[in-house]
């Protein structure tokens, strides 16, 4: 692995871990706990597990841990790094640095010319300019703030950064909307053929750098853009114009990485607008993480388009789907609640969350009732790969962790009562992952800030998590025993 690479890796597997602590501060209250993330984030490459623990354990580690992912932290950095100075080799601490550089997100300096070349950046095929009504045109530092996540090449290695996801029936179903996509698959093949194939999205990645799509009066072109590093390396950042009616109305930038994966959709998010929305998904990196999500949408009359960050996910790339199919999109994903909070990321199963765009707003919409034909598909997967006695996952935490996800999906089809009593009967019951939380995390001395919270067993701590997730009412009276 050349130093470029290792340094990639190095800083992507410091943000995954960043990640995790912004969705789950409970983590810091549990020493035992945050070990085990930490080797589950750093996957076969273990070098630095022995000193990233030591770190964290020293007075001077514990403010970084406060810092994830915040732009700041050099001077918390040097400190807790010379604390352990005498320890380790300086090569080890030279990684190390690379490490919490990535989890505090500082500057990466090849970055602020990748962003400034965007705005000069000629698109094909090109578009007439028009003054943007959009966020994307109108302030940069929104689009330079989503990139704050470095790549990972272990999951492009490993394959999870590929996704075919095909639609085989018309993309528009009874709308007053746009009738007609038209997708062409690269700027080589814009053939008449090609640009009525059926389709909804293009995938940008090594294989396929850009592509065009139209829907009525909406054209959307795609390009990775490509730059040179100064160690001699290349990122690839993917921008996203959007015309309307000849006029660019905004454009949306992706992360920028070694490897780009990312996916450009029109979907009909928000009914309550005149037209589809253009939506970008790209892959930022890290062990485990994230995908992150973008749309440029038209208010009601059609006229001014803003862009809005629909948030950042667990896993890769993905277009948004259409469950009931009837035409509405929506944004699906894992609920990232479920993860690493009763076991390590591999054992871990989640339930599916549905998310619907109102104007500016993405609205969680999974226990809308509409949908439990699509939640009674999931459960599916549940039933047919639940553990079985003699497994390897059945006599572990492991199994505590499949249960959580199975029993909330089995909320969601109206069916918590079976469920719980079959996560009643094969639960394991001497794992103590998730019985302790903090509400508000540790101070410098490692004392919980807000409220701790001591579960007596799985059980009960599932339950919270279902209550405060809302897949439960208070007064569910469901029996720990």
């Amino acid at each position: 692995m050349d130093d470029q690479v290792r340094i990639s890796r190095l800083r992507s597997l410091g943000a995954s871990f960043a990640v995790y602590l912004r969705a789950n501060p409970s983590a810091l209250s549990s020493a035992s706990k945050m070990q085990a993330v930490i080797a589950d984030i750093l996957g076969t490459d273990q070098s630095l597990l022995l000193p990233i623990r030591e770190l964290i354990s020293q007075p001077a580690g514990i403010p970084l841990l406060k810092l994830a992912g915040t732009g700041t932290g050099a001077i918390q950095r040097d400190t807790a790094l010379q604390s352990i100075s005498t320890v380790f080799s300086s090569s080890i601490l030279s990684e190390l640095e690379v490490f919490i550089d990535g989890f505090l997100d500082l500057p990466v300096r090849q970055r602020q010319s990748a962003k400034q070349s965007v705005s000069n950046l000629e698109l094909s095929p090109p578009t007439s300019r028009v003054k943007s009504q959009s966020k994307a045109a109108q302030q940069t530092t929104s689009a330079e703030a989503r990139n704050w996540l470095p790549v990972s090449l272990g999951l492009a290695t490993t394959g999870l950064l590929v996704f075919a996801f095909l639609i085989s029936r018309p993309f528009w179903g009874p709308s007053s909307k746009p009738t007609q996509i038209e997708t062409a698959t690269s700027k080589e093949d814009l053939s008449a053929d090609a640009l009525k194939r059926n389709g909804s999205y293009i995938e940008l990645g090594d294989s396929n750098e850009s592509g065009t799509l139209v829907s009525g009066p909406i054209q959307v072109n795609a390009e990775l853009l490509s730059e040179k590093t100064a160690h001699g390396g290349e990122t690839k950042t993917p921008v996203v114009a959007v015309s309307f009616n000849g006029q660019e109305v905004g454009r949306l930038l992706g992360s920028q990485a070694p490897y780009s994966s990312s996916i450009v959709q029109i979907a009909d998010l928000d009914p309550s607008n005149k037209y589809p929305e253009v939506i970008l998904s790209s892959f930022t990196g890290g062990a485990h993480c994230c995908n992150q999500v973008t749309a440029l949408t038209s208010d009601a009359s059609g006229t001014n388009w803003s862009e809005v960050d629909l948030g950042s996910y667990d896993g890769g790339p993905s277009p948004a789907k259409d469950p009931l199919n009837n035409g509405r999109y929506y944004i699906t994903v894992a609920d990232n609640r479920f993860l690493y909070q009763f076991t390590n990321y591999a054992c871990s199963r989640a339930p599916t969350r549905l998310l619907r765009l109102a104007g500016k707003t993405l609205k969680d919409v999974t226990l809308d009732q509409s949908f439990i034909p699509y939640h009674t598909q999931n459960l599916k997967s549940f039933e047919e790969s639940f553990p079985a006695r003699g497994d390897s996952a059945y006599d572990s935490d492991c199994i505590n962790g499949f249960l959580a996800g199975y029993v909330a999906t089995k909320s969601l089809v109206g069916e918590l009562d079976s469920g719980w009593r079959r996560m009643l009967e094969v639960y394991f019951r001497n794992s103590d992952w998730g019985l302790k939380e903090c509400s508000a995390g540790l101070d410098e001395s490692g004392n919980c800030q807000g409220i701790e919270t001591i579960y007596s067993s799985f059980p009960e701590a599932l339950k919270a998590l279902l209550l405060r997730a809302g897949y439960i009412k208070v007064g569910s009276g469901l029996p720990l025993t």
